[in-house]
């Protein structure tokens, strides 16, 4: 189906080459009520960040959430995207509340400039781990008794102390962060089980210490 997205499971990187004609930016996109996978049509990159969600701003008034295949989302309801500009060769996962058409806008407007994400995977205490085929979003907006500040990270950990999501603050004191499962396809644990209780900690960067958390 043109219009969709798809998960692909690999051993190893690799390259896909695509021959054809080239699909207009503006086609038509049907998405049904639920979670949706839609492929990204542009040759240029829309900015996805909060709280205008510009890539996705005919389809905004039903839109419950978006996510990218490293787990990065936005929320409209809590005004929340750590998302990086969409861009070409990418599919995105996009949950309505209702059955719509998206359209991807012609115009190739100001891509915001994150801070939060030009510090990911270049600074930080923790590397977010590796993804896998599937996830949960969590947005930690308050701590009671501390601050965090720009810079700050919070990991999510399973029982036996894995980490199995990073996620970074921005400039208003929000973190999202995308929290994997278990992938079932192989032996070894490598993210968190059905029924499995969330562990939380707080890497302070100013003072280079990690605090523990209770959800």
């Amino acid at each position: 189906n043109l219009t969709e997205g798809y998960f692909l499971y690999i051993e190893e990187e690799v390259e896909t080459v695509f021959t054809g004609e080239a699909i207009p930016y503006n086609t038509d996109i049907p998405l049904t009520e639920g979670w949706n996978i839609a492929a990204y049509f542009p040759t240029y990159e829309l900015d996805a960040g909060g709280p205008v969600f510009f890539v996705l701003r005919n389809i905004l008034d039903n839109l419950i959430l978006a996510k990218d295949r490293d787990g990065r989302f936005m929320n409209p309801e809590w005004r929340f995207s750590n998302m990086q500009p969409w861009r070409e060769t990418q599919g995105y996962q996009i949950n309505v509340d209702a059955d719509v058409v998206l359209n991807y806008a012609r115009e190739r407007n100001a891509v915001a400039s994150f801070s939060t994400l030009e510090k990911e995977n270049k600074s930080g205490h923790w590397r977010s781990p590796s993804p896998t085929d599937e996830n949960m979003s969590l947005l930690v907006k308050e701590i009671n008794g501390l601050t965090p500040q720009l810079g700050d990270q919070i990991a999510v950990v399973n029982k036996i102390g894995r980490i199995v999501g990073v996620g970074n603050v921005d400039e208003k004191g929000l973190c999202g962060i995308s929290v994997w499962g278990d992938d079932k396809s192989t032996k070894p644990v490598d993210g968190m089980l059905k029924g499995e209780l969330l562990g939380l900690k707080l890497w302070d960067s100013d003072k280079n210490i990690v605090i523990n958390l209770k959800a």
